[in-house]
């Protein structure tokens, strides 16, 4: 019996043709497994940039226009000395001399203060109606940048304005 099924069989050998055919296809799925999970890095890594632009933007802005300042006459301090602020004398209302305090003060120790760790800021006050820009300040973004906008309604001296702040980075 052993005979007969030996004429049936070759006996195996080191590189045959499938084993060059398995080799290639393996390498090709590795290597296109290898290229996605680096898509997926890279996309993981701008979807992370901007949930964490999204989270700075909503928290500034409420610290500006729904928050509290300490100390509470922070308009009379260096704005070193202020722990946090905000431009509102009451819900929705904007105080000017707050405003104008927050716009004249120095760009990188109010990005610090409204926490921007991996953003930059461009903040400004316009009217509703007639899109006249009353305050602004920080730095305008780039075309090729990440940009998350806040506008929120408020009052400012009777009128009805907008103030937007736009949280970005490149």
């Amino acid at each position: 019996m052993l005979l007969t099924l030996n004429k049936y069989y070759s006996r195996g050998q080191l590189f045959t043709a499938d084993l060059v055919i398995a080799s290639l296809l393996s390498l090709i799925m590795i290597i296109v497994v290898f290229e996605m999970s680096n898509e997926l890095l890279t996309i993981d890594s701008q979807s992370r940039n901007w949930v964490d632009l999204t989270y700075q933007a909503n928290d500034a802005s409420q610290q500006l226009l729904y928050g509290y300042s300490k100390p509470e006459d922070f308009i009379r301090y260096n704005i070193s000395d202020v722990i946090y602020f905000s431009i509102t004398a009451s819900r929705g209302v904007l105080d000017i001399e707050r405003v104008e305090y927050f716009v004249n003060s120095d760009y990188n120790a109010t990005r610090e203060m409204l926490g921007l760790s991996t953003g930059e800021y461009y903040f400004e006050v316009s009217d509703m109606i007639n899109n006249t820009v009353y305050y602004s300040s920080g730095v305008r973004p780039t075309a090729s940048s990440s940009k998350y906008l806040v506008r929120r309604p408020a009052l400012l001296d009777g009128r009805a304005v907008e103030v937007s702040l736009i949280v970005w980075s490149d």
